[in-house]
Formats: structure tokens, sequence, C-alpha cells
């Protein structure tokens, strides 16, 4: 079977990799079991009291190799883990030891791949069995039992999205009190449209938790592999969690059945770019891709608003719709429908973009 992979989750209790991509006929989640291993600068064993049950939980053997960083044939030390709970157990161990490690720069996923000298996001040819169960939420499921790397492609299903939403105040929306009025989607297979209230040639709903609720079944029923749009990290995504928060709706959209996201918020400073706020989405088996960003960190442009960037690019732009119209657009439903259409043109400009600068392929 011809399998393109785009991402990975592991289940860390489990000790269970699953690799998420796509065939000809839909997209795919591939299992498999994993087995993680410390190289080591002297025998682990060794640091452990010989009643120490720990000791029972890896095994030891010793490898020659060279040492890059004061280099000379030397012995390391291989511990092999039967389960991803046990290695982090006994590595933790083993830092407060001392024990110097030479391959815990790269987390567990990666070291599945560079140990069967293949690369993430390939295609593959692989064998598979029938797997049992449903744990996600793709077309179908496998549990591997060979992978080789093939040179064909198979393309991704990219979803691009946008919100709209309605000030209460006048001035920028506030995720605590200002609901969410449209909800835009774009993709290959089709657009769409989730609106608050009675929407012409949209689905309407007469509530946002209804609106909201059917958004992420929608997100998890399409299972893409890459979900987009244009300034989602700082604005979207985060104006989202909130709004379920407050309806109580379970931030659940990932390709992980009842798997519930978050956004983490890391703070970064350095002398050459200063201060920097990243807000990063937990969706597993997703690929998030903010095109704001990837625009501002691969191009050199005097602005970087979805509009200068489109005109630049692609010669075109997103429909005049002044943020002070919102308001008035709301009140009927032929105004809602160009709140509609006004949300799901900027979705597919974003796509337009990836498509142009072939910024998924160049991944």
């Amino acid at each position: 079977m011809l399998f393109q992979h785009y991402s990975c989750h592991l289940d860390t209790q489990k000790s269970l990799l699953t690799l998420f991509g796509r065939t000809k006929d839909g997209s795919v989640a591939i299992h498999t079991k994993i087995k993680p291993f410390l190289i080591c600068s002297k025998d682990p064993r060794y640091c452990f009291d010989p009643e120490d049950q720990l000791l029972n939980r890896f095994t030891s053997t010793a490898i020659k190799g060279n040492d890059i960083t004061n280099w000379g044939a030397r012995v390391f030390y291989k511990a092999d883990f039967n389960s991803v709970i046990d290695f982090y157990i006994i590595r933790k161990r083993l830092r407060m030891r001392g024990v110097k490690f030479y391959d815990d720069q790269v987390n567990l996923e990666s070291q599945w791949f560079i140990k069967r000298d293949i690369r993430p996001c390939s295609c593959f040819q692989v064998e598979v069995n029938k797997f049992r169960g449903a744990r996600t939420t793709c077309d179908a499921e496998y549990f591997l039992k060979s992978i080789k790397t093939d040179k064909s492609y198979i393309a991704p299903l990219v979803l691009s999205y946008d919100l709209e939403c309605l000030s209460l105040s006048g001035g920028f929306p506030d995720p605590s009190k200002d609901p969410i009025i449209t909800i835009g989607c774009f993709s290959d297979k089709e657009s769409k449209c989730f609106c608050l209230n009675d929407t012409p040639g949209y689905d309407s709903f007469q509530n946002e938790r209804q609106m909201i609720k059917a958004f992420l079944a929608y997100v998890s029923e399409l299972s893409p592999d890459f979900l987009t749009g244009y300034n989602i990290n700082r604005f979207d995504n985060t104006y989202l969690e909130t709004r379920c928060k407050i309806h109580r709706i379970h931030f659940r959209w990932s390709r992980v059945k009842g798997y519930i996201s978050t956004i983490k918020h890391i703070t970064t400073r350095s002398n050459q770019k200063g201060t920097q706020e990243q807000y990063q989405l937990d969706l597993p088996g997703i690929v998030v891709m903010d095109g704001y960003e990837v625009m501002r960190g691969q191009h050199n442009l005097s602005r970087y608003s979805l509009e200068s960037v489109c005109q630049h690019f692609l010669g075109t732009g997103k429909d005049d719709m002044p943020y002070d119209q919102i308001p008035v657009k709301f009140q009927t439903p032929e105004g809602r429908k160009q709140l509609a259409d006004y949300c799901v043109k900027d979705c597919k400009l974003v796509i337009d973009l990836f498509d142009k600068l072939k910024k998924i392929i160049n991944l």
C-alpha cells in the first residue's frame, strides 16, 4: 500500500506511535509499537542498586563507535526499553547520576525514523494488518508490518478556516464576551461556512454553541492533513478555545478520538528578535500552519496583512468589508450572506497563496 506520511502522535501510556497521512483512498492512521533506546557514556546498570526493580525494565549492550565531540574510538552503552514510560523514568534517574547521553536531542518519534534510516513526511510502501478498533477519525486504520521509502507523492488535504466575530463594544473583539458569528472553511473538497442566525446558502444555527460544535465535528469528519488560516495561532485558535470554555464545549477536533486540544503560550527572548510570543495548538494528526507566520518568516515584505501579501503574490485581494460594517451586515440575512462570502474568500486566499508558493511541498 502506498502511504504518504504527514504527522505523528505518540501515546506515551501505550507506547504506541501513530503515523498519520493519506493514501489514494483517503486519510489513514498506521499504528506501531515503539521501543525507545538511549546511547549512554557508561553502563547504566551500574547506576542502580542490585535489588532495584528498574533493572528489569531495560537491557544494556556495549557498542563501539566514535564520539564526535571528542574524536576517537570508544565503547558506548545502548539501553533498550520495553515501554516509553520506562524510558522516561530511567532516563530521569540516569541524569541524576550524571550519565551523559548521545541521542536525547531528538524526540522519540524522530528516533523511530532515524533507527530505520527513513525520512518523515515521505511517501512509503507499507505492509499492514487491519487494526482492530478505532482510535482515530481517519477513514482507515492499520497496524504496521513493514515500511520502505517510495518516490511517489500523494497530495495532502489542506483545510483553511477563518472566524468573524461581533464586537459588542465596537472595538477589537474580546473572546470573553463577543460571540463568533461566522466560521468559514475552504479545502480542495469544498467551501463551507457555519453561520449564526439564518444565512442563505450556508449552514445556519440559532446559537453560537451549536455552531461551534458543528464546526469542530466537521473538522474531525473531514480529517484534513493540514489546518491553516491567516494569523490563526494568535487569534482564531485562541479565540475559538476561549469560546469553547465559555460554552462548556470540549475542544475536540484532532484526529485522535476523545483528545481535548490545548494551546501552549510560549515567550522567547533574543538579542536579534527581542521578545516574541508564540501560541502552539496541540492538534494530534493534523499539521497546523499559520499563513501569517509562514509569510513573515520566509519573505521580506513591507507589509504582511493578508490583503498586501495576496496583492503582491496573487495580484488579487480580499473582498471589501470594513470592520465597522460587520455589526450592520449581521442584522439581515442578505448581510450575513455577504459576511459568509467574505469569510470564505479569506480562507481560499490562504490556500491559493500556499499553492502558488508551494509552501506545503517545500516543507
